[in-house]
């Protein structure tokens, strides 16, 4: 197996130009819950120096609690604000000669959205209707997976997030929910990308079958971890 690796950025951190050479997509903050044109613009074309894949990464419109808070919002309203958020990095990308060729919803939505299938498929149709040619990043074993939709999902895991026996994301309350550690990041990379298969909270050993991996910005150790697997990649690639 060979993981794609993703990462959430655009969220006004001072480490996304020493992140973006390690990895192969970006998940740019739209506004919704981080980011700005500027900040966008600027994601964008740090994306094209080093050739990496750019995406949308929207979210609850909830600059407050990052995006990471379940809200209530009538579909009307969510759609509108989902599209809007979207359709600011595909236009700031078209400006700079770059394309959105992905979409990846953030925090709570994406959380929600992996358990409620209703919710799912509203963001499969709302993704299918606006962006029918674009991939859509979504948790793997999640509701996403059992539509019947067009669009193309590509099945996500976590590099620095614990997961419980039933395969979702620790509560981020959890002690050790982000996993900040060198050495069980990179080994959780190991597991996932080379064997398909994740240990959970408790000790389990769960098979997860996933297609990219995903490292967030904000995890104050990123950088490291990300140089860490790159030396493994290249040891098994040799």
């Amino acid at each position: 197996m060979n993981c794609t690796i993703n990462c959430d950025l655009g969220e006004g951190l001072e480490n996304d130009r020493l992140i973006m050479p390690y990895i192969d997509l970006c998940n740019i903050a739209c506004g919704g819950h981080a980011g700005n044109d500027n900040i966008i613009e600027k994601t964008i074309q740090l994306a094209k120096q080093f050739n990496v894949q750019i995406g949308a990464h929207p979210s609850y419109p909830d600059r407050l609690n990052f995006g990471r808070i379940s809200i209530k919002l009538d579909q009307n309203s969510l759609a509108k604000s989902l599209i809007e958020q979207i359709k600011l990095v595909e236009q700031i990308a078209h400006c700079n000669n770059a394309e959105m060729k992905h979409i990846k919803f953030h925090g709570a939505l994406y959380n929600d959205a992996a358990k409620d299938k209703k919710l799912a498929q509203f963001l499969c149709k709302l993704v299918s209707d606006n962006w029918p040619k674009i991939d859509l990043l979504v948790p793997a074993k999640s509701a996403f997976f059992e539509l019947d939709t067009a669009v193309k999902r590509i099945s996500e895991g976590f590099i620095d997030r614990l997961y419980d026996d039933n395969l979702s994301l620790a509560s981020r309350n959890t002690p050790g929910a982000l996993i900040e550690d060198l050495d069980q990041a990179s080994h959780q990379f190991n597991q996932l990308n080379r064997l398909g298969i994740v240990e959970t909270q408790s000790g389990k050993t769960e098979s997860l079958t996933v297609e990219t991996l995903c490292i967030h910005g904000d995890n104050p150790n990123a950088v490291g971890i990300l140089k860490r697997i790159n030396q493994n990649r290249k040891k098994y690639e040799n």
